[in-house]
Order: C-alpha cells, then sequence, then structure tokens
C-alpha cells in the first residue's frame, strides 16, 4: 500500500465532488479522506495499493460527475495515520 495526498484544483466545491471520490474509495475499499479546503481547492489523502494508483489518478483527473477538475497536484502525505475507511472530513485550511 501507498500512502497519496492529492490537491484538486477546479469546479471542484458544491458540485459533489467529495461525495463522488468517497463513493468510489468505499466500492474499491480505498481507506483514507477527503475535505475542502479554504482556497476552493479539494484534498484527498488515500491509502490505495500500488497496482490501483493508475486507475485513481485518472478517476480524480477526469473529476466525479458534476466537477471539472482543472489541475490535479500529487504531494507529501501530510501524516502516516493508518486509516480504517474513507471518510469526509470537516473543511480545514491549506495550511493543516
Amino acid at each position: 500500500m501507498a500512502l497519496k495526498r492529492f490537491i484538486i484544483e477546479g469546479k471542484v466545491q458544491g458540485v459533489g465532488c467529495r461525495v463522488g471520490i468517497e463513493t468510489y474509495c468505499k466500492q474499491a475499499e480505498l481507506t483514507g479522506f477527503v475535505r475542502n479546503l479554504n482556497s476552493g481547492r479539494v484534498e484527498c489523502q488515500v491509502d490505495v495499493k500500488e497496482d490501483e494508483i493508475q486507475s485513481f489518478v485518472e478517476f480524480l483527473s477526469s473529476g466525479p460527475s458534476y466537477s471539472r477538475v482543472d489541475r490535479l497536484m500529487e504531494v507529501a502525505p501530510k501524516e502516516t495515520e493508518i486509516y480504517n475507511d474513507f471518510r469526509i472530513l470537516a473543511d480545514g485550511n491549506d495550511e493543516d
């Protein structure tokens, strides 16, 4: 498993992006979190199998349902917490 963190820019808040990501991750049995950032972006951190990373990145790049992804950035994970499930977290600051 690999811990990956992504910042998603575009039309990604108020359009079901987080719910779409949560649904995908639960169906794929991935663990981690997704949340809105105060900058208008979305942050997603996920523990994913190496052979599933490409599919997950392709999903994020195309954006769930009504969202529009303009930029997808992979950034260093913030923490090495072990997740038991996938959840939507409360909104956060970009600096968190």
